[in-house]
C-alpha cells in the first residue's frame, strides 16, 4: 500500500510541471496586433540620387582642386556651364569631400560624371 501511494505522488508531482499548464485560450478569428514601424533607409544602390561633391577635371581626366559643387547630377547641372552631352567628362562626383588633387576620373560611370557640352 505504501508503494502505491510512493507511486502515485511520484506520477503526480511529474504530471505537474510547473509552466506547462494552459493559462489562457485564444479567442478563433483574432489575430495580435503588429503595429508597423516605418524607417528611412538609404537606397545606396542608386548613386544618382545620392549628394556628392563634384570636382573640375582637365583634359588628361584628372581632378583639379578641390570639389566645386555639392549635391545630386540633376541639381548640379543645373547650376554649372556643362550640359552632359559630349563623350569629354567635365565634373567629377565622389563622395569624398577631399579627393586628392590629380585623381583619375577617366572610368566614372554615368551617375559619377558629367560630361562637357559640345
Amino acid at each position: 500500500m505504501v508503494l502505491n501511494y510512493l507511486f502515485t505522488g511520484l506520477i503526480a508531482a511529474l504530471l505537474s510541471v510547473p509552466g506547462t499548464g494552459q493559462k489562457e485560450v485564444a479567442t478563433v478569428g483574432e489575430e495580435p496586433v503588429v503595429k508597423e514601424i516605418k524607417t528611412e533607409q538609404a537606397d545606396l544602390g542608386v548613386q544618382s540620387l545620392a549628394s556628392l561633391y563634384w570636382y573640375n577635371v582637365d583634359a588628361n581626366g584628372k581632378t583639379t582642386g578641390g570639389h566645386a559643387h555639392t549635391g545630386t547630377k540633376d541639381q548640379v547641372l543645373q547650376m554649372q556651364g556643362c550640359n552632359d552631352q559630349s563623350a569629354e567628362i567635365c565634373l567629377f562626383g565622389s563622395d569624398n569631400p577631399s579627393l586628392p588633387n590629380g585623381t583619375d576620373a577617366t572610368g566614372a560611370d554615368d551617375d559619377h560624371r558629367i560630361n562637357k557640352t559640345p
